[in-house]
């Protein structure tokens, strides 16, 4: 009964979060889909910018810890990286993001844990997440609605624009390149990423020549890996 408790507990300051966020975040476009704890607005037909929420509830405590991340999505580059893929469902595909990165971390380089251990802490949590957005969040998705940046970011394994998931880059970094010099840039460039990921022993390995086939039916290239 005391984890009940402290679970409903939880999802009504969850609940009071998501809604004091959107008070802020709304008039700048942002529209809440608390299914999948994210807050996004769609710049273009293209370019989808967004705020994730990552919470975490610990009813005997009672807690509620949050992160917050910004990302944006391209949507020709996710769905080149994402449509050949079956083990992934239609819905789940349209949530991908091109580039994303903790607040935290892009702050400080550290996770940042908004942790809500009483009502009384809801409002100014809410505020520090929300001045944490604009001053790091909102410049992040103006930013990385370039494609290009969102290139030359990725390109870098060591960058702090990004979470480091090589197995993703090594999908994203040639079909951006393609989108932006064209497909004969980038033969040499899938198999560059193929041999990475072999080397590394990353179970992407296996699956990457299915992805390279389903790019070169695409766009008439070959690229022999």
């Amino acid at each position: 009964m005391v984890a009940r408790t402290g679970f409903e507990t939880l999802s009504t300051w969850r609940e009071r979060v998501f809604a004091e966020l959107a008070r802020y975040l709304g008039p700048l476009g942002f529209k809440l889909r608390e299914t999948w704890q994210v807050f996004d607005r769609r710049l273009s037909k293209e370019v989808r910018q967004g705020f994730h929420l990552n919470v975490a509830l610990y009813p005997r405590v009672p807690q509620l810890d949050l992160i917050c991340s910004a990302h944006v999505r391209h949507e020709t580059v996710e769905r080149l990286v994402m449509d050949w893929r079956t083990d992934v469902s239609a819905t789940s595909k349209r949530q991908t993001a091109t580039i994303g990165q903790e607040l935290g971390v892009l702050d400080t380089g550290q996770t940042r844990i908004f942790k809500i251990t009483h009502e009384s802490k809801l409002e100014s949590n809410c505020e520090e997440m929300y001045e944490l957005i604009t001053r790091i969040g909102l410049p992040y998705v103006e930013m990385f609605s370039d494609l290009r940046l969102v290139y030359e970011a990725l390109k870098d394994d060591r960058s702090r624009w990004h979470r480091g998931l090589i197995s993703l880059r090594c999908h994203h970094v040639p079909v951006i390149k393609l989108m932006l010099e064209g497909p004969e840039s980038v033969t040499s460039l899938f198999r560059e990423e193929y041999n990475r990921l072999k080397q590394l022993d990353d179970p992407n390995a296996h699956s990457y020549p299915d992805f390279v086939r389903h790019i070169e039916s695409k766009f008439g290239i070959s690229v022999n890996l």
